[in-house]
């Protein structure tokens, strides 16, 4: 079973699917994205956050959303 980094985007409706070796790899990437769209973005404080126990985050500027998701992948 696989670990997928899954990141949405509102505005175009895009999702980004990442695999990845396990959830520690997951969140590592998870967490380093977060912070870096962050910094380049002026973001919403009230409804941008990480929650690393869930495999969640949300960054939310302007009416655009980016969502992280962290899941298994099987193949039955």
């Amino acid at each position: 079973m696989e670990t997928i980094l899954a990141i949405t985007n509102s505005t175009n409706s895009t999702i980004k699917l990442i695999v990845c070796r396990n959830t520690e790899e997951a969140i590592n990437k998870m967490k380093n994205t977060y912070n870096k769209l962050c910094e380049e973005n002026s973001y919403d404080h009230y409804n941008t956050y990480i929650d690393e126990e869930s495999g969640y985050a949300q960054i939310v500027y302007g009416l655009e959303q980016t969502e992280f998701r962290i899941g298994k992948l099987s193949f039955a």
